[in-house]
């Protein structure tokens, strides 16, 4: 009978501590290690101590060449957490030892840098999402989450509709993960349905006299703050500041509720997506979305599905989808249209690739 040759106690924890009780694949450090309501003196563990090369021959990426100690040996594992443990053995072509290896370098490089350092010091990748409502008055409510520390201080500003890009701008403040700024209306009260740009904006400076409890976590002038809301506000200088911005396109509602949609408004906004010549990175396609379409279609391993189709949003715009099979998979391309205005947006990555055609 053929025995593992598996890790002791010790290079188990050896494993575990040099990651910091964190797993070790980039996009997890998941903290593996933490208490149980079961008792006051319980605790939970979902770490596990993976080999790198197998514990016994026939396992994922097991080396014969390794000598039993080889195996068993704090050289031949890492510290992962449970799912990540079964995944990197479900796939060995996605995770051979190489990569193993440079997550475990990386991992304990990680927690060598944060050692001592209090969580406050540690970055915060941040993130935000909005949303625009239309309140009983027609005017605009802009409410949003984020991981900015409760207290945080921000602007929103709306301007719209794109083509007139006027702009309104009022201050929020951060409670709960949660913020809201409103409202925002025209001259005359009242936003129209379609486009607007909502941005977000916060500064950790002197000026904006941001809560003390905020700085700690974000660091003074936003020295702790990564991703891609995380903007350098002198970008030619490593020790220059950062800002917290976020902008983010989307649609009023209509005025009023309306009436659900027919099947010649569905019928309308399939041929003005069809006929649309979309601008995308800034370029101007050279032909209608219906010729981008056709020529990808053209291309081996694509071909169309269920094709074009439409369907209402409660915001009162129309979402035109063109269904087709890449390979095996089914898969959508999807644009937005506001028919008051006759404005196309693509949707989805699908659809950016099929609303631009190269020239001849």
């Amino acid at each position: 009978m053929e025995t593992r040759d598996d890790f002791s106690p010790g290079v188990k924890a050896i494993l575990a501590h040099r990651a910091g009780y964190r797993c070790s694949r980039p996009r997890c450090r998941a903290l593996t290690a933490g208490p149980s309501s079961e008792r006051e003196d319980a605790k939970s563990s979902i770490g596990v101590a993976a080999h790198i090369t197998a514990a016994s021959p026939g396992g994922p990426r097991y080396e014969p060449g390794l000598t039993q100690e080889e195996r068993r040996s704090v050289s031949n594992g890492l510290w992962l957490c449970a799912v990540h443990a079964k995944e990197v053995d479900d796939d060995v072509s996605a995770y051979p030892s190489e990569v193993l290896l440079a997550w475990k370098r990386h991992a304990e490089e990680d927690a060598r840098a944060l050692l001592g350092k209090p969580i406050s010091a540690q970055a915060i990748d941040i993130t935000a999402q909005i949303a625009l409502h239309r309140a009983v008055d027609g005017t605009l409510v802009v409410t949003g989450s984020t991981n900015l520390p409760d207290g945080t201080k921000m602007f929103v500003a709306l301007a719209g509709p794109v083509k007139a890009r006027q702009k309104e701008e009022l201050a929020a403040t951060v409670s709960g993960g949660m913020f809201a700024a409103g409202p925002f209306g025209s001259s005359d009260g009242i936003h129209p349905h379609g486009w607007y740009r909502v941005e977000l904006l916060s500064y950790f400076n002197g000026p904006w006299k941001q809560p003390d409890a905020v700085l700690d976590i974000v660091g003074r002038e936003g020295e702790f703050l990564v991703g891609r809301f995380a903007e350098a506000l002198h970008p030619e200088f490593a020790e220059s500041e950062k800002r917290f911005r976020a902008t983010f396109d989307c649609i009023a509602p209509p005025l009023h509720s309306s009436l659900p949609r027919g099947a010649l408004e569905m019928s309308t906004a399939i041929q003005y997506v069809k006929d649309s010549v979309l601008f995308v990175d800034g370029r101007l396609s050279a032909m209608p979305v219906h010729e981008v379409v056709q020529m990808f279609m053209s291309a081996p391993g694509l071909k169309a599905h269920l094709e074009w189709s439409a369907k209402a949003l409660p915001n009162g715009a129309i979402v035109v989808s063109y269904s087709f099979w890449s390979g095996a998979r089914p898969a959508v391309a999807e644009w937005i249209v506001v028919l008051e205005d006759r404005e196309v947006r693509y949707r989805n990555l699908d659809a950016k690739y099929m609303s631009w055609g190269p020239e001849d």
